[in-house]
């Protein structure tokens, strides 16, 4: 087992083990959810912007974000993981803050946001990597995970569909950004590195 594919696997774990850890513990509490839930435009629902992709509202919800998280996780952790930590802080840093100012009001929570954020990103990254692996991968996610695209649509309810675009467009404004993005198997120039 090569070091990069122990590391792609122990930043999947944490990764989810700090979500499914985090919305445990708010399922036993209501007060926990509400404090940790995106709320837009309010000044205590600003913490959510970091937050709300760790807590879910019901075990279903958090069980239908499992799936699609880590296989998502584990492609984009591959590339290092400063590249995954960079790729991942940056959608949700920049949807949170696009849910916080558009979206209705109420307490917005759940990974969904930052799921479609990684699915923008793998799909926009097979655009402007411009490496076969990027594209098969974009093509594979798109097959897999292309009916996800209609949770975008506004619709009345408890889903967050603004949680859904506002990941979407920042999943793929981060892979337009990160295109030239050194990776594990590059040096800081950007040259493959030699073994």
């Amino acid at each position: 087992m090569t070091i990069r594919f122990k590391q792609c696997v122990l930043t999947t774990f944490s990764c989810l083990g700090l979500i499914w850890a985090v919305s445990l513990a708010a399922l036993t509490s209501e007060d926990v959810l509400l404090q940790l839930a995106l709320i837009p435009r309010s000044t205590d629902g600003l913490i959510g912007v970091l937050t709300m992709p760790l807590v879910h509202y019901s075990l279903p919800h958090l069980m239908v974000n499992t799936a699609p998280l880590t296989v998502m996780t584990v492609i984009i952790a591959m590339r290092g993981f400063g590249y995954y930590l960079t790729a991942t802080l940056s959608i949700v840093l920049l949807g949170g803050l696009l849910v916080w100012l558009f979206a209705r009001t109420g307490a917005h929570v759940g990974a969904s946001g930052l799921l479609f954020g990684y699915f923008g990103f793998l799909l926009v990254r097979g655009l402007f990597d411009r490496r076969i692996s990027s594209i098969v991968i974009a093509t594979v996610i798109g097959f897999l995970y292309g009916g996800i695209i209609w949770g975008v649509l506004p619709r009345e309810g408890a889903i967050s569909w603004e949680a859904h675009l506002f990941g979407l467009l920042a999943g793929a404004v981060v892979a337009r950004a990160m295109a030239r993005f050194p990776t594990a198997a590059t040096n800081r120039s950007g040259q493959p590195i030699k073994n």
